[in-house]
């Protein structure tokens, strides 16, 4: 039973990922709403795009790339998609800036996943604000670029 619902799960986020597509157009949504309205700390974010680029996963991958922040201890932790991520972070109701980042130092032989955990490091380290809608984070840059965007994750009942 557990077996065909962890199947049922999988499948479910296969199909939600297969639907994404590459853009390079930052999110227009105009929905955008403050921390206080939509939590950004003790969620579940799964990447989907670094610098308007798409990210590619399967649900069955390993580390797939993704970040929480943990409001009691201002802690995040993650994947980069190769290695696991943790560090600190601090946010108020529009900024946000990551310090002390730290990842295992795992040998990943897949050259695309490498690209994507630098990139996604490199990336990191340029946020300087965020928004969040129901089910997106966005990152920018001290520019208003958008530099990393994030999707809720899908929690299997």
């Amino acid at each position: 039973m557990i077996k065909k619902i962890t199947l049922s799960a999988f499948i479910g986020m296969a199909i939600a990922f297969t639907g994404c597509t590459t853009t390079t157009t930052p999110n227009t949504d105009t929905s955008v709403t403050t921390p206080s309205k939509q939590p950004l700390a003790d969620r579940t974010w799964i990447l989907t795009h670094i610098e308007g680029q798409a990210i590619s996963t399967k649900p069955t991958d390993n580390n797939i790339p993704s970040l929480l922040l943990n409001s009691a201890d201002q802690r995040l932790s993650g994947a980069d998609g190769c290695n696991r991520m943790m560090g600190s972070y601090t946010a108020t109701d529009t900024e946000l800036s990551f310090s002390q980042i730290a990842t295992t130092m795992m040998a990943c032989m897949d050259e695309n996943i490498n690209k994507t955990s630098q990139a996604y490091g490199q990336a990191l380290s340029k946020v300087a604000s965020y928004q969040v809608t129901p089910t997106t984070l966005i990152l920018k840059d001290k520019d208003g670029n958008t530099v990393l965007q994030f999707t809720t994750a899908v929690q299997p009942r």
